[in-house]
C-alpha cells in the first residue's frame, strides 16, 4: 500500500515532466515571435488523422502496464482516431510553441463511448479510480518542470460540467470538466487557454503553450474505456495591443539559454528529491520498488522509458 500511495503521488507530475522534456527540443527551433498582424485569428496546427500515418506526428508514451489501442477509423462519416484502453494510461502528445501573449486557443471534438468501471461514485480527488473515459491537456513552458502547470480538460462520467478542481498528485494541475456523461453525439470545445488559465489559477496567463496530450486510460480501476478523437486545431485568437508585444519577446537566444538551464534541472535528480509535492521521492529513484508496484492492480502511472 506504502508503494502504491508514493506512486500515485508522482503520477501526475511525471506526466507533466515527460512532457516538458520532450517540448523542450521545439523550442530550439523558436525563431522571435511573429508581429501581431502575422499571428491574428489564425491556426497554427491541425490534425485531421485522415490516415493512420498522421499518428507519426504523435508520439506514444506509457504511463502504466497494459494495453492502447491508437487507430484512425471512419465514425459517422468521418475519420478520427480511436482509443481503446485496457487496464492502461498511454498518453500521446505533441510539442507545439504557442505564444501565451497572441491568445493561443485549442479546439477539438470527441466523444465517448465506454466509461471506466467504478467502484463507487466519481470523485475527482479518488486516486484509486482516477481514469478518466477522455482527456485532453495542455501544458506551460516553464524554466524549472517542478513549476511547470498544466490543464487538464476532462470527459466524466458524472461530475457536473464545470467543475474545476486541483490535481490530487499536484497543484501544478488544474482540472477542468468540459463533459459529463453518455452521449450519441460528437461534442466541440473551443477553449481560450488564456482566459481558462486565468479563471482556473486565478492569474494571468504568462507562459507560453510547450505541449498539447490526449489520453484515455483505465489503468487505476483495471478495466477497459473507449474514446475519439478528432480535427484537434490550435492557433491565436489574435495578439494584443502593439505596446504589449515590443521588448519582452523572446529571442531565440534567450530560449536556447533558458533550455539549458532548463535541462540542468531536469537532469539532476536530486530536485525530485527535495520537492514538497512528492513524499518519500527517492522511491521514485529506486527501479526495484518501482519494479515491485507494477504487479499492484490500479495504481497510479508509472513512466517507462
Amino acid at each position: 500500500m506504502r508503494i502504491k500511495r508514493i506512486i500515485n503521488l508522482s503520477r501526475n507530475l511525471l506526466i507533466i515532466a515527460l512532457l516538458i522534456l520532450f517540448a523542450g527540443a521545439a523550442f530550439l527551433y523558436w525563431k522571435t515571435i511573429p508581429k501581431k498582424e502575422e499571428v491574428a485569428g489564425r491556426v497554427v496546427k491541425e490534425f485531421a488523422f485522415q490516415n493512420s500515418g498522421t499518428l507519426s506526428e504523435w508520439e506514444e508514451k506509457l504511463l502504466a502496464k497494459g494495453t492502447t489501442n491508437f487507430s484512425v477509423v471512419d465514425l459517422d462519416g468521418e475519420k478520427c482516431v480511436k482509443v481503446v484502453s485496457n487496464d492502461s494510461a498511454i498518453a500521446l502528445f505533441h510539442k507545439i510553441p504557442l505564444s501565451y501573449e497572441d491568445k493561443p486557443f485549442m479546439s477539438w471534438e470527441w466523444k465517448a463511448e465506454k466509461f471506466p468501471q467504478r467502484r463507487k461514485k466519481e470523485d475527482l480527488q479518488d486516486k484509486k479510480d482516477f481514469d478518466f473515459v477522455a482527456q485532453v491537456y495542455v501544458v506551460f513552458y516553464s524554466r524549472f518542470f517542478l513549476k511547470t502547470k498544466a490543464i487538464q480538460y476532462l470527459w466524466t462520467e458524472s461530475v457536473p460540467v464545470g467543475t474545476s478542481e486541483f490535481s490530487p498528485y499536484t497543484n501544478n494541475v488544474k482540472m477542468l470538466v468540459l463533459e459529463s456523461g453518455p452521449s450519441e453525439t460528437w461534442k466541440m470545445e473551443n477553449r481560450d487557454i488564456a482566459k481558462d488559465f486565468k479563471d482556473l489559477f486565478g492569474s494571468e496567463l504568462d507562459k507560453d503553450v510547450a505541449a498539447i496530450s490526449f489520453m484515455t486510460d483505465a489503468d487505476s480501476t483495471g478495466t477497459d474505456a473507449i474514446a475519439y478523437y478528432k480535427n484537434i486545431k490550435v492557433g491565436y485568437l489574435g495578439a494584443k495591443d502593439t505596446e504589449d508585444i515590443t521588448d519582452e519577446k523572446k529571442t531565440e537566444d534567450t530560449v536556447e539559454t533558458e533550455l539549458i538551464e532548463n535541462a540542468e534541472v531536469i537532469e539532476n535528480t536530486e530536485v525530485i528529491e527535495n520537492t514538497e509535492v512528492i513524499e518519500n521521492a527517492e522511491v521514485i529513484e529506486n527501479t526495484e520498488v518501482i519494479e515491485d508496484s507494477e504487479k499492484e492492480k490500479g495504481g497510479g502511472h508509472q513512466v517507462s522509458e
